[in-house]
């Protein structure tokens, strides 16, 4: 695969709600990333979602989850524990240091010899290839994502040994003409240890294939230090000559960051811009994206910043945001219709969903139209069209330590 041939805008989705949700997402994104587990148990509602939307796609293994503890295998209280249906269903496919495994006890990397190892990559090969079009014909995404685990310090030298196997197994036994992507899911720690992430950088060089997706657990960029946002900056700089990296969870300030070697973003239906590799579920809908702000805020106190700005239509449209949705709903009465968009119905989750995909649409197709200088100038821009508190300059300073520390751009503000 050549360096830029993945769409920049991926929409996550995982459950049947979300791929019906995603239509609203894909009116401004370019293609989907789906849950593996999801595809084998909800094979046919897969089949017609990829096929009404006529979207690229890629299928995201999720096979990470078998590495983990057998506590997470399971949901629910130790009272009324059961397992994990879908992935229970998915380890049948694979070998048995998954397949006899799982529920028990975590899988090994140690324990997979050869023989078990070409049959976890060809596996994951036959299930992402398996899709059809309604006349019988392969439906098949635009790359094979490799299996994976999450890399943890303790453990290093063993589980970058066991991903770069896998990863260079999956490549040599893929008969599908489709490109390899491979996956580095590593644990936040890591980042603020600069002497791991270099072999971490130092593994991903030495891959033949072409295309690496990243994953830093539970890196939330809104909690996340200067150290750990600068690490991760100079890590995508090192790796970015010659490989292709899409980030597998990400915000605006991981989009700061395709000035810096990153190329592709992922992020969930339902705002999942940062996720641990725990089953815990995605984030409720109802929290509106401020587009100034860069941040999703409840949408009741969304509704009270937005009041105490006194917008007319046209400035709201001006100032805030234009998407369609604001364009033909929010912004008649901006403050009362963000106000009523409180809860899961359906109508208020498109609402929602198309609103925030199309503002993380503009601030990717921002950051390939306007230089370091003018990217800042607008994002400022956005933050000086509205009035704030002293309680709200934790969302602009927010904002200005991003610029600062991704686009290494200088602030300076009057009094």
């Amino acid at each position: 695969m050549s360096k830029g041939i993945l769409p920049k805008h991926f929409i996550r989705v995982a459950a049947s709600n979300e791929l019906n949700y995603a239509e609203s997402a894909l009116e401004h994104a370019e293609a989907l990333m789906i849950s593996q587990s999801f595809t084998v148990n909800n094979r046919m509602a897969v089949q017609r979602g990829v096929e009404k939307y006529k979207k690229p796609f890629l299928i995201d293994p999720e096979t990470y989850r078998y590495f983990l503890a057998f506590k997470h295998h399971y949901k629910g209280t130790k009272k009324n524990r059961k397992i994990r249906s879908w992935l229970s269903k998915m380890s049948v496919h694979f070998p048995e240091e998954i397949k006899n495994n799982f529920g028990k006890k975590a899988a090994k990397v140690e324990n997979f010899d050869a023989l078990q190892m070409l049959e976890f990559c060809q596996s994951n090969i036959e299930l992402q290839t398996s899709l059809e079009h309604k006349d019988g014909s392969p439906l098949l995404p635009i790359g094979i994502v490799a299996p994976y685990l999450r890399i943890s310090a303790e453990k290093i030298n063993s589980n970058l040994l066991f991903q770069t196997q896998v990863i260079s197994t999956t490549s040599k036994i893929n008969k599908s003409d489709l490109p390899v992507i491979g996956v580095f899911y590593i644990s936040r720690d890591i980042l603020s240890r600069e002497n791991l992430l270099k072999q971490v950088t130092q593994s991903i060089r030495e891959l033949d294939c072409e295309s690496i997706a990243v994953w830093v657990d539970n890196f939330n960029e809104v909690d996340a230090t200067e150290e750990e946002l600068t690490n991760l900056r100079t890590f995508y700089s090192n790796i970015s000559a010659d490989k292709h990296i899409l980030s597998m969870y990400g915000g605006v300030a991981q989009i700061m960051m395709m000035y810096n070697g990153l190329d592709s973003i992922t992020h969930g239906v339902h705002y999942q811009m940062h996720k641990d590799g725990l089953a815990n579920g995605g984030t409720p809908a109802y929290y509106f994206y401020v587009p100034n702000f860069r941040q999703r805020i409840r949408t009741i106190e969304a509704s009270a910043i937005i009041r105490r700005q006194n917008f007319l239509r046209e400035e709201y449209l001006k100032k805030c945001c234009d998407c369609p949705s604001c364009q033909e709903n929010i912004s008649m009465q901006p403050a009362e219709r963000i106000f009523s968009l409180e809860g899961n119905e359906s109508y208020i989750v498109k609402t929602l969903t198309g609103h925030f995909a199309y503002n993380k649409k503009l601030e990717i197709n921002n950051v390939l139209d306007l230089s370091k200088e003018d990217y800042s100038a607008w994002i400022m821009q956005k933050l000086r069209d509205f009035s704030i508190t002293r309680d709200e300059f934790e969302y602009s300073d927010k904002i200005k330590s991003w610029l600062s520390i991704i686009l290494d751009v200088e602030i300076y503000e009057n009094n």
